[in-house]
């Protein structure tokens, strides 16, 4: 019974070992822009923080960034129109940034945020600003109640019963469709 276990006990250590070995990778994304371009400025951001907090926390996943900072707008595109065939960029991706890996084109910042979140397992990161999702549903709220104030003061008022509901459901979609224009932005 005491060998059965000890070899038993070796199965898992060496199940562990080797799980730990498939889980731990090393990333790295190359990221290429102009250096006064705000999106490859978050773009590096953004992976440096990942990278920061994976490597702080004893992470098995590793990042690494190599940045492509170019000096201005025009070198930036004559540079992507030489190396696009290396780095597997489309045609139609005419912006900054550029990010790919060694066996993959990856696209622009939002690309590489999902990326990102794709080789770490599902992982969101927030790298300093409101998320998007997050925004959008404090933008929703807001536009919510205020058309649900609206209709209710148009309600409530001596107007009325035919003109206040002929009036509060305008008011309820001329409110509602700016905010939702917002949040689509």
């Amino acid at each position: 019974a005491t060998l059965r276990r000890g070899r038993e006990g070796a199965a898992r250590r060496r199940t562990a070992w080797l799980g730990a070995m498939v889980r731990a990778r090393a990333l790295q994304y190359h990221v290429a822009g102009w250096e006064d371009c705000k999106y490859f400025k978050r773009a590096l951001k953004h992976a440096r923080f990942v990278a920061d907090a994976l490597a702080s926390s004893n992470d098995p996943i590793q990042l690494e960034v190599r940045p492509e900072a170019l000096a201005s707008r025009d070198e930036y595109f004559a540079w992507l129109d030489t190396h696009r065939k290396t780095i597997k960029a489309p045609a139609k991706h005419k912006t900054s940034p550029a990010v790919w890996t060694d066996s993959e084109w990856i696209g622009g910042l939002e690309a590489l945020v999902a990326a990102i979140e794709r080789d770490t397992d599902g992982r969101i990161w927030e790298s300093g600003k409101l998320p998007r999702n997050r925004g959008r549903a404090i933008v929703g709220v807001v536009m919510l109640v205020v058309s649900i104030a609206l209709a209710l003061g148009l309600i409530l008022s001596d107007a009325p019963p035919a003109s206040r509901l002929a009036v509060a459901l305008p008011v309820t979609i001329g409110v509602m469709t700016p905010g939702q224009l917002v949040v689509g932005c």
